[in-house]
């Protein structure tokens, strides 16, 4: 699993939203301090899977963990 890429969410209220960036209206918001795993990476906006949830959450609220060597 070297290509895994984790980060942290690091805001209270990380919204999920589609890949357009419009909050998925019955997405809840993901819980601060949960590992997530980072699937893509496009301008200011990061997809990431947080269980069977697959979405895009805004950069700025997460912080990428270091991966060990």
């Amino acid at each position: 699993r070297e290509a895994l890429r984790e980060a942290v969410v690091v805001s209270a209220n990380a919204r999920p939203t589609d890949e357009r960036g419009i909050v998925v209206p019955a997405g809840v918001a993901l819980p601060e301090g949960a590992r997530v795993e980072i699937v893509a990476t496009r301008s200011s906006w990061t997809r990431v899977r947080f269980g069977a949830a697959d979405v895009w959450l805004s950069s700025s609220a997460l912080r990428e963990l270091a991966r060990p060597d």
